[in-house]
């Protein structure tokens, strides 16, 4: 059995995630501003 070992690109996965919440910070006041001129079937 194989125990997990850490390959210590723990900086990579910090930016990674950030850059993920980022994103998803940006989606939530894209569809803000999209649906008020948009309805949602259109956006879809």
């Amino acid at each position: 059995m194989k125990i997990h070992q850490t390959s210590g690109r723990w900086r990579l996965g910090l930016a990674l995630s950030l850059v993920t919440v980022f994103l998803w910070g940006i989606l939530t006041i894209a569809l803000s501003v999209r649906l008020q001129k948009l309805d949602v079937y259109t956006i879809t």
